[in-house]
């Protein structure tokens, strides 16, 4: 799970665009769909953005399932997003 808004990724967090960034972390998950990272995973496994649930903010969810790389490299591409949406 990669969290942004509450916890120690709260540097910066900008409530305003909460949902740029949600929209922004979705799309980056649809990139890496299309480079095969999900191939052999059910509907449920793959990652997907949960906005505002029990706490505010954006979380990807559902990494658990993805090779320790991807889930490094998709964690790194969606920190890059957050500190360029939130800037």
């Amino acid at each position: 799970m990669a969290d942004y808004g509450y916890s120690h990724n709260n540097q910066g967090w900008k409530e305003s665009r909460n949902w740029i960034l949600a929209r922004a972390l979705e799309e980056l998950i649809i990139e890496i769909e299309y480079s095969g990272v999900f191939i052999g995973l059910k509907e449920e496994q793959r990652a997907y953005v949960a906005v505002n649930e029990i706490y505010q903010g954006v979380t990807i969810k559902n990494l658990m399932h993805l090779r320790k790389d991807d889930q490094f490299g998709l964690i790194e591409s969606a920190d890059k997003r957050y500190i360029a949406i939130m800037a």
